[in-house]
C-alpha cells in the first residue's frame, strides 16, 4: 500500500471479525483484537510490546466505492484511511483523540495531527529514521503510490530535544523539493527548520529573549543530558525582542563542537548597533 510506517507492527494475534448487515444502515465489516502477540516499535506512550494487551477495533462500510475504514487504537490513536479498491488513497493518523472526530482526508496525504503530553526527540528519532526518511520519496514519475506524509498542527507539552526543554510547542511538518520542513511554534518563538543544499537552515520570524533566558533557567533546574551533537545550522532572526520590545535582527552561522558552541559570521542590527561587516562576529562558549 506504499505505507512503510506499518512495519512498526510485528508479531501474530488472535481477532473477532464479523459483518453487521442493519436495515436502512451501512453494512459494516468489523474486527476487534486485544494485540496480544503483536510488539509496536513507537516510542511510550503509544507503543507496547507483545505481552501488554491493547484494544483494536477496525470497521469498514461495504456499501462504498472508496470506503473510509476507520481504526482506534485503545484511547491513544484514531486513524482513518480512504481505500480504492486495494490501494490506499489517503489518511489521517490522530494522536490522543480523545472525543474528537477524525478530520476530512485529503487525497494522496497520510496527515498526522493531535498531541502528546511530553515528547522526548531521542527516543522518537530512531522510529523517524526507521519508517519515516527511509521511505521511498514520492515524485509524479516514480509509478510509485506512496503517501505524501504531513505533520500538522501537532501539539506538545513538553518537547526535549538535544538536552532543551521547550512548553507549549506546536509542531509541522511537510517536503518542499523533497527536503523535510519543521515548523516550530512556542510562547516565545516562531521558526522553520530545514535542509538547505548540504546543510541546514533555521529561518526564525520571532524569538523573544524573556522566553529564552526563562527555558534556559528551567533546564539548569532539570536534570538532562544529550551526548547527541545538535547539527550545524545557518540562523535568521527577522525580529528579535525581549518582552515586547525590539531589540534588532541577527543572521549568523551555529557550530556544536561537543564542549563548546559557536556562532561565526554574525550580521544584523542589535539596538542601533549594526554588526558583522565584511567578515562579521564570532562568539564561542563553554556548553559541558
Amino acid at each position: 500500500m506504499g505505507l512503510d510506517l506499518l512495519s512498526a507492527a510485528r508479531g501474530e494475534t488472535s481477532f473477532t471479525a464479523a459483518v453487521d448487515v442493519v436495515a436502512k444502515q451501512d453494512t459494516r465489516f468489523w474486527l476487534q483484537s486485544d494485540l496480544v502477540g503483536i510488539n509496536l516499535d513507537v516510542p511510550v506512550p503509544l507503543g507496547k510490546t507483545a505481552e501488554e494487551p491493547r484494544t483494536l477495533r477496525v470497521e469498514v462500510p461495504l456499501d462504498h466505492e472508496q470506503p473510509v475504514m476507520q481504526l482506534r487504537l485503545g484511547d491513544h490513536l484514531a486513524l482513518g484511511v480512504v481505500m480504492g479498491g486495494r490501494e490506499l488513497l489517503g489518511g489521517h493518523l490522530l494522536v490522543n483523540p480523545g472525543t474528537q472526530r477524525l478530520p476530512l482526508i485529503a487525497p494522496g496525504t497520510l496527515v498526522l495531527s493531535g498531541h502528546l503530553d511530553q515528547l522526548d526527540w531521542s527516543e522518537w528519532q530512531g522510529f523517524v529514521d526507521r519508517y519515516v526518511l527511509l521511505r521511498p520519496t514520492h515524485t509524479e514519475h516514480s509509478g510509485d503510490n506512496s503517501l505524501e506524509l504531513r505533520l500538522d498542527s501537532f501539539k506538545v507539552g513538553r518537547l526535549v530535544s538535544f538536552g532543551q526543554v521547550f512548553e507549549d510547542v506546536g509542531l509541522s511538518a511537510w517536503q518542499e523539493n523533497r527536503n523535510w520542513r519543521l515548523q516550530v511554534t512556542t510562547p516565545w518563538l516562531q521558526g522553520i527548520a530545514g535542509q538547505a543544499g548540504e546543510g541546514y537552515q533555521l529561518v526564525i520570524d520571532r524569538l523573544d529573549l524573556a522566553g529564552l533566558i526563562h527555558s534556559i533557567d528551567a533546564d539548569l533546574n532539570t536534570e538532562l543530558s544529550s551526548e547527541a551533537l545538535m547539527p550545524s545550522l545557518e540562523v535568521s532572526i527577522a525580529h528579535l525582542e525581549r518582552s515586547g520590545r525590539d531589540l534588532g535582527a541577527l543572521a549568523f552561522s551555529f557550530t556544536d563542537q561537543g564542549d563548546r558552541l559557536e556562532l561565526s559570521n554574525i550580521q544584523g542590527r542589535l539596538f542601533q548597533l549594526e554588526l558583522g561587516g565584511s567578515r562579521g562576529l564570532e562568539l564561542s562558549w563553554h556548553n559541558r
